[in-house]
């Protein structure tokens, strides 16, 4: 059985969306914004620091951000909104 792979998202700006084709070999691309111009692509973690190096490199890429999506809680408590402002 395979492991899970963690992953790191990616949006990788570009000059123009021709240039997907260069970027489509570091990772998974999901998602790619044509007014925008911007790549949601997600890699492996442990690769990270040189998908970033070799992105950066090209001429292509204007931006690379990480994703913030790892720091997004996500497990919510329960209200009680009968304690809440919502009595009357």
């Amino acid at each position: 059985m395979d492991k899970i792979v963690q992953r790191q998202g990616l949006y990788i700006y570009l000059s123009d969306l021709k240039h997907v084709k260069q970027v489509r070999k570091f990772g998974h691309i999901i998602y790619t914004h044509p007014m925008d111009q911007y790549v949601l692509l997600y890699t492996e973690s442990r690769r990270l620091n040189k998908t970033l190096k070799k992105l950066n490199q090209l001429k292509c890429v204007k931006q690379v951000l990480l994703s913030q999506y790892k720091e997004i809680p996500t497990t919510y408590e329960k209200e009680d909104y009968e304690k809440g402002d919502f009595k009357f």
